[in-house]
């Protein structure tokens, strides 16, 4: 469960922003990185923001970026994108596969055929065995629980090539294509239905015009705002947010620290605790450069309007 939201704010700059909640049975833990980088050289970036089974997300990204690494054949921020759909839909094949084995002694590809291929001792196909109505029915069910749980999974991906400006694309286990995303915007995960009322009111803000040019550090913001909001009212989202921005061919990864006071921040100004203008300069300055987290805070301080009311806010207090 996760919410992961991205923006593309011009041709050259964007910025994709997740929780770091992660749950495990009854457990939950928050050290989940859900935006890795599958690709960067100084032409193209890819960055895949996984939400869904952590253990067939991180077998795809790995897999990925061990046969992506060092290749000097990439041309577009395409090629590796596809590579890892065509990945996820391998992990996940492997798990039907998996379970299919465990409960019916057959694979898919033998459900799908209709009967399973005898082999002897050589390896050499000597007659079939027909697939029965009831273990036909088992695999549905197999699919039916499969679809709805572990391949319930996804990338959400922010890409960025020289000369062809930034692009957003859904993958799933589900098609090898990568789903090209039109708006500007796009949350996923359990928390998408909050982040998505969020980014979705922002961009209805702005005029027509300004949609495909918006503020880096307003859509910061509403990416951050949003991150806020699915974490209040989606179970499994939650702790410091972490941002990956791309800057004219550039990542940027702001620390832990800086995060954290950014999102503080943003609630801070909501919250119409902290002086006007006061948000626009820390989250340039957090995000963007120099980044120091300590000056930030103190100045924050400065910007309350009540330190109080602004240390309770903060802390959850109402």
């Amino acid at each position: 469960m996760t919410v992961i939201s991205a923006m593309k704010f011009n041709s050259e700059e964007g910025a994709i922003v997740a929780d770091e909640e992660a749950t495990a049975g009854q457990r939950k833990d928050r050290f989940a990185n859900k935006v890795p980088v599958v690709f960067s050289n100084d032409d193209h970036i890819l960055i895949a923001g996984g939400t869904g089974a952590l253990y067939v997300l991180d077998a795809a990204v790995e897999r990925a970026i061990k046969d992506i690494s060092g290749r000097d054949d990439i041309k577009n921020s395409l090629q590796p994108m596809t590579y890892l759909a065509q990945v996820l839909v391998r992990e996940g094949q492997e798990i039907i596969d998996g379970h299919c084995v465990a409960k019916l002694r057959c694979t898919q590809e033998d459900v799908l055929r209709g009967y399973k291929i005898i082999k002897n001792e050589k390896g050499e196909p000597i007659g079939k065995d027909e697939i029965g109505e009831l273990a036909k029915q088992k695999y549905q069910e197999i699919i039916k629980h499969l679809s709805e749980n572990d391949l319930n999974s996804g990338f959400l991906t922010l890409g960025y090539d020289k000369g062809e400006g930034m692009s957003m694309h859904w993958l799933s286990c589900a098609t090898v294509k990568p789903m090209s995303i039109a708006r500007p915007y796009q949350p996923a995960g359990s928390g998408a239905d909050m982040a998505d009322q969020v980014l979705g009111d922002f961009v209805n803000s702005l005029r027509r015009e300004k949609r495909n040019s918006i503020d880096r550090v307003a859509g910061i913001e509403a990416l951050l705002y949003a991150t806020q909001k699915a974490s209040e009212r989606n179970v499994g989202v939650g702790g410091a947010p972490y941002i990956r921005v791309i800057e004219k061919g550039k990542i940027i990864t702001p620390d832990e620290d800086c995060s954290r006071l950014a999102s503080e921040v943003v609630k801070g100004n909501k919250t119409e605790g902290l002086k006007e203008g006061f948000c626009h300069e820390a989250l340039d300055s957090l995000i963007y450069g120099p980044g120091d987290f300590e000056a930030v805070e103190k100045e924050m301080w400065k910007a309350a309007l009540s330190q109080v009311d602004l240390s309770r806010t903060l802390r959850g207090y109402k």
